[in-house]
């Protein structure tokens, strides 16, 4: 099963591949706002790709999971992350990432959400995903670059 998490820039995508790593999943991680290496990889090689690039959104993916933040917080991240990084995030993802939810949700194909700063637990949440019967974490869960979330 080929699985894709996505979702904007600053939702937590390197705490969640963490995470997944450390259940032992073999993951492929790339940020368009903060990796410092082009997207190269094939997806067959990979339990799941971690991933805001649009690129990703024609291909045929079994099962998405959409990171998501409250919007002021992540607007404000994603300002700060342009001006450390120089690099610049534009609109036209936000609305690629829009259009790939609503079809997906529209077509009835599975699509999952998470928000790893107000979740209750993101493990569960994970875990499910990645379509495990019962949660094997007790571990707090990775919050890779937490202050990049204080405002």
């Amino acid at each position: 099963m080929n699985r894709l998490i996505t979702g904007l820039p600053r939702t937590a995508s390197t705490s969640v591949a963490s995470a997944l790593e450390d259940l032992g999943f073999k993951v492929y991680h790339y940020c368009s706002l903060t990796s410092n290496h082009e997207l190269d990889y094939d997806p067959d090689e990979y339990d799941v790709v971690v991933t805001n690039d649009i690129s990703v959104f024609a291909m045929q993916w079994d099962s998405v999971l959409i990171l998501t933040r409250e919007s002021n917080e992540l607007a404000d991240s994603i300002r700060r992350t342009e001006k450390r990084t120089g690099k610049q995030w534009l609109a036209s993802t936000r609305l690629a990432l829009e259009q790939f939810i609503l079809n997906r949700i529209w077509f009835g194909r599975k699509t999952f959400f998470l928000n790893v700063k107000e979740d209750e637990n993101p493990w569960l949440q994970l875990e499910m995903f990645m379509g495990m019967l019962e949660s094997k974490t007790r571990m707090p869960f990775p919050h890779i670059n937490f202050n990049d979330y204080q405002i």
